[in-house]
């Protein structure tokens, strides 16, 4: 169970991570631009807090399904983290 807990928290967490990390070369590569592409730079930055504050709801959502239910299953767990997440996601 353990290893199952182990990949469903890396999977959710890593999925904003990286969406943060594309976000962030891609600004960088829009500061580059002669003049700076600030309107789609707006758009990456933007992108970047809500794919953080995703990670956060995702890392609470893990903490507070853990402490509740401790026995349960990985499956139950991830479940209740994606409904959490989901709740909480911006459209």
């Amino acid at each position: 169970m353990a290893s199952q807990l182990t990949a469903a928290i890396a999977h959710d967490v890593n999925q904003p991570l990286m969406a943060i990390s594309a976000n962030a070369g891609a600004a960088l590569r829009r500061l580059r631009c002669d003049p700076p592409r600030l309107d789609l730079l707006e758009a990456l930055l933007h992108d970047i807090v809500a794919q953080s504050q995703r990670a956060g709801r995702t890392v609470s959502a893990w903490q507070a399904c853990a402490r509740q239910c401790p026995d349960a299953s990985a499956d139950a767990l991830q479940a209740a983290v994606h409904a959490a997440t989901d709740a909480g996601a911006s459209p």
